[in-house]
C-alpha cells in the first residue's frame, strides 16, 4: 500500500470487505479492459495508488484488493488460488465440471454468456478461447488465466444437487 503502516496493518478482512483506503474502483484499469498485468504486477502497482481516505474509514469497493487477497492466499498455502478452491471447495461439493477459467470455452458450450445489445440486436459476446482480442487470444472479457482473481462457472443442476461430502 502507499503508506507503509496501511502494508503493515491491512488484514485479509480489511481487503474482502473493502476498507483499504483506496477510491472506488481505484486500480480497475490495471485489469479492465484486459491488459499483460499479472496478479503479481498488480499487487506491485498497488503501493503506488493514493489512498481516498484514511484506512478503514470508509467502504469504497476494489476489485484490486480481491486480486491481492488471490495473492495473499497463494503465498500463504504454497498453491495458486485455483488450486485452492479447486481443493478446498469444488472436490468436496463434487463439483466436478465447474471451472475456474473461461480459456476452454466455446460458443455453445453450457455455460451462462454474456450478451448485448450490438446494432438494436441482442447478440452473445464470445470471451471464449477463440475471442478475438486486440492483443492476443490470452485476453478473456472475465478471466486470463493468471491475471483475474478467479471466475468459477459451473452448470445449474450442480448447485441444485447440494454438496456431496
Amino acid at each position: 500500500m502507499y503508506d507503509p503502516y496501511v502494508s503493515h496493518e491491512i488484514t485479509i478482512r480489511d481487503l474482502l470487505t473493502h476498507r483499504s483506503g483506496l477510491g472506488q474502483g481505484e486500480g480497475d484499469l490495471l485489469d479492465w479492459p484486459p491488459s499483460t498485468y499479472t496478479r503479481q504486477d498488480i499487487v506491485y502497482k498497488v503501493r503506488f495508488m493514493k489512498p481516498a481516505t484514511t484506512f478503514r474509514s470508509q467502504f469504497a469497493y476494489s476489485n484490486i484488493m480481491y486480486v491481492v487477497a488471490c495473492e495473499v492466499l497463494g503465498a500463504v498455502t504454497g498453491k495458486s488460488w485455483e488450486d485452492n478452491i479447486r481443493e478446498r471447495i469444488l472436490g468436496p461439493l463434487g463439483m466436478k465440471t465447474t471451472t475456474l477459467t473461461n480459456l476452454s470455452w466455446k460458443p455453445g458450450d453450457n455455460y451462462a454468456w454474456p450478451h448485448s445489445k450490438l446494432n438494436d440486436k441482442l447478440q452473445v459476446i464470445n470471451f471464449g478461447a477463440d475471442a478475438k482480442c486486440c492483443r492476443c487470444r490470452r485476453h478473456q472479457f472475465l478471466c486470463r488465466g493468471d491475471v483475474e482473481m478467479g471466475i468459477a462457472a459451473t452448470q445449474p443442476w450442480q448447485i441444485s444437487r447440494g454438496p456431496s461430502f
